[in-house]
């Protein structure tokens, strides 16, 4: 069997095509990730409530607080609950291949690790309460963020139910207030702006 230089031609050109094609694929994929990211991201300053629970933690960031599970009112809590269910939601998308870490970490990430950061004894008392680990898939993205030394990449082992989680009388990081001017709603009359 001999190779003839049409032959030879023929199959460099099907190779260069199906890379090519390969090439543009990804390209599309990735494309879509980053929009369908960003689509999500955005539907946090259209909906209502999930812009109110965003402005009232950020607050609680801000002033530098803690939230503590017993320390909270319901109205708080609530609004805890409604952005750590919020990016519990982002980061299992993330995971599943739906959306792109990159953008995630572009449009939320300081947020996000700032957030955890101060929710990390209420999602530990939660954790015992419940008896089971919630908040895994934002605890992993929040880990494998960049610039988060190795004592807050290591992730912390939910306690058993019926433990009581190791006291932690650590302050909240001061790395400043968090600019979320995007997502936080319009002054309202009878309340600062943010």
């Amino acid at each position: 069997m001999q190779v003839n230089v049409g032959d030879l031609l023929t199959s460099g050109t099907l190779l260069v095509a199906s890379i090519t094609w390969w090439v543009t694929f990804r390209q599309a994929r990735r494309s879509e990730r980053v929009t369908r990211t960003a689509e999500v991201i955005a539907n946090l300053s259209l909906s209502d409530a999930l812009a109110e629970a965003t402005f009232q933690l950020t607050r609680l960031i801000n002033e530098g607080r803690q939230v503590r599970y017993e320390a909270l009112d319901e109205i708080t809590e609530r609004h805890v609950v409604k952005i750590l269910d919020y990016y519990e939601y982002l980061c299992e998308l993330y995971e599943s291949g739906v959306l792109s870490r990159a953008t995630i970490v572009t449009l939320r990430g300081q947020l996000m690790a700032r957030t955890y950061d101060v929710c990390a004894d209420y999602i530990a008392e939660t954790r015992r309460r419940q008896g089971r680990l919630v908040y895994e898939a934002f605890e992993r993205f929040v880990a494998g963020l960049p610039g988060r030394s190795e004592r807050d990449r290591s992730l912390p082992v939910a306690p058993a139910p019926g433990a009581s989680p190791a006291p932690d009388a650590s302050p909240a990081p001061d790395a400043g207030p968090v600019p979320d001017a995007s997502t936080a709603p319009a002054a309202e009359p009878g309340r600062p702006a943010a």
